[in-house]
């Protein structure tokens, strides 16, 4: 006789999962009126880039990194955490800082050479003057004949 139990095999019940563990793809499943954009635990993300988006005390994978459970808190840990990002960030200020000081070398330069040129101007035009000035002879003037 063949035993009926194998054949009245039923999979086991799902598990239901908490509305506050749930991630984007469970929440959007259940919820289908939750908005991609939206911030349904008002918690600064958005809820499609959130980790747990009904869950207002978990953010996402770069917050775990930037807030770790206590447990993974120590000195040594945050340090090379910080190094990691330190020297990008460096550069880019190094790079700005740069920049910033050769576009200022480069104004006064321009304003240095347009005052050189002004005075250069100026002094060509007094060195005339006083050319014609020493060239003056008063008695072969137009004004003496008179």
């Amino acid at each position: 006789m063949i035993n009926m139990a194998l054949f009245n095999f039923k999979p086991p019940k799902k598990k239901k999962v908490l509305k506050k563990n749930m991630s984007w793809p469970q929440a959007k499943a259940r919820y289908p009126k939750l908005k991609r954009y939206a911030d349904s635990d008002k918690d600064g993300i958005r809820n499609w880039l959130d980790c747990k988006p009904l869950n207002k005390n978990k953010q996402g994978f770069i917050h775990e990194l930037i807030n770790p459970k206590p447990s993974e808190i120590n000195k040594a840990n945050l340090r090379k955490r910080w190094e990691d990002f330190r020297p990008i960030e460096d550069d880019l200020m190094k790079k700005a800082i740069k920049e910033r000081v050769q576009q200022e070398k480069d104004e006064r330069n321009r304003d240095l050479d347009n005052i050189h040129k002004r005075r250069m101007f100026e002094r060509s035009q007094i060195n005339e003057a006083v050319k014609q000035m020493d060239e003056f002879d008063p008695e072969e003037s137009e004004l003496s004949r008179y």
